[in-house]
């Protein structure tokens, strides 16, 4: 026997269908279009979904910079997926708004609300919680605080220079690249986390864990679709990269493992009344006067030194030294 559904039934059914289309539509689409005219500002036409994201391909966004810098000026829009975006070039208007109006300018667009701990650093924290972290990591990047781990950088890089004054005397091919990660990730561990890693190998786990994030080689196109669903909507992201290996909560959570683990360690020692080893790790435990930064807090700040500063400093080193080797002016000074 074959029953069909009523039509009232089915009425509904297709209106929800119809009424969330319409919704996802205006939120995605037409919503962040309006923002943008609100602006009062230059903009190139941003696509559905996607907005200004693949203008000039996915690996061209420098120089997507750059042709817009020359048809719209010093200061524009774009739409990043649906979040829309002003840039700005002119460097006396970057100076007043990150110091002169820098507290006007507290709140940011926040990707990681959903994905702890990345949910407590200071890109992600708003308004009252905002004031209050950045108010006691202050002191931790005082100049005399940074003076006490020059040495650790110093140490780091001295390791870097003779391998490759080794390499060159044993007339070896020198992985420029991946020596700038390692010494990189060697600053970051002596500075932020309190640890000096030797071991090779659990370098290489380190910075596996770091390029999770950011590297885009090799990547396929499902894993390229779960690092947008990161960015946009985190709480579909998570279950659905759980169930598909869990690439990236592995590498945040060996991240976090870490750090809980030098945390522990770091409080044990003071408790005990034993010395610890003076690094910025130490100084955000030690910060604060009647108000102190919580485990949760101190990790999402040493977790965003390792992703942000980890493959920013690796480029830029690479740069520098690629310039170095093949510049005629710099080889003759």
């Amino acid at each position: 026997m074959t029953y069909l559904l009523p039509q009232s039934f089915i009425q509904a059914l297709l209106a929800v269908a119809v009424i969330l289309v319409i919704y996802i539509f205006h939120r995605v689409c037409l919503a962040p279009r309006l923002k943008l005219r609100q602006l009062g500002v230059s903009y190139p036409t941003p696509k559905p979904f996607v907005g200004n994201l693949f203008d000039y391909g996915a690996d061209n966004q420098h120089i997507c910079q750059i042709e817009w810098h020359k048809k719209y000026g010093h200061v524009y829009a774009s739409q990043f997926f649906h979040v829309p975006v002003i840039w700005i070039s002119n460097l006396d208007t970057v100076k007043k708004i990150l110091a002169q109006e820098f507290g006007t300018f507290a709140n940011r667009y926040r990707f990681n609300k959903e994905i702890p701990p990345l949910d407590k650093t200071l890109v992600e924290l708003c308004d009252h919680e905002w004031k209050r972290v950045r108010n006691i990591l202050i002191p931790t990047f005082a100049a005399s605080k940074l003076r006490v781990v020059v040495p650790i950088a110093k140490r780091a890089s001295q390791d870097f220079i003779d391998e490759i004054i080794k390499a060159d005397r044993n007339d070896q091919k020198f992985d420029v690249w991946n020596a700038c990660g390692y010494l990189s990730i060697k600053v970051i561990l002596g500075t932020a986390f309190g640890v000096a890693i030797d071991n090779k190998e659990e370098q290489e786990r380190l910075t596996k864990a770091a390029n999770t994030f950011f590297r885009s080689d090799n990547v396929s196109k499902p894993e390229m679709m779960l690092q947008f669903l990161r960015l946009t909507v985190p709480s579909i992201f998570k279950p659905i990269e759980s169930f598909l290996g869990g690439k990236f909560p592995k590498a945040l959570q060996y991240i976090v493992n870490l750090t809980k683990r030098i945390i522990t360690e770091r409080r044990k020692n003071i408790a005990n009344g034993l010395p610890c080893r003076k690094d910025t790790l130490q100084f955000m435990i030690e910060a604060g006067d009647d108000d102190h930064l919580t485990d949760d807090e101190i990790i999402s700040q040493v977790v965003v030194f390792l992703l942000t500063g980890y493959e920013t400093t690796q480029n830029a080193l690479t740069f520098a030294l690629y310039s170095l080797a093949t510049i005629l002016t710099f080889n003759r000074n």
